[in-house]
């Protein structure tokens, strides 16, 4: 797996387009995954992501003792 250190958000520049591109960067700023999300793909994607960070995050603070 190759960490993301950049991580872009752009929408399409055409106007019919409804589209959402994500694009992952490595540390040199060399795009290494892209993809081109529909509107309600983009918002399941932030839910999934926002339940990811908030159980791994509670998991970090439990390991450190300052959750219980």
């Amino acid at each position: 797996m190759i960490p993301a250190s950049g991580i872009d958000l752009s929408a399409c520049e055409d106007p019919a387009c409804t589209a959402v591109h994500l694009i992952l960067t490595d540390d040199d700023g060399v795009e290494f995954a892209v993809a081109s999300l529909e509107p309600d793909q983009a918002r399941e994607l932030a839910v999934q992501l926002n339940l990811f960070a908030d159980r791994n995050e509670a998991s970090g603070l439990r390991e450190a003792g300052r959750l219980t």
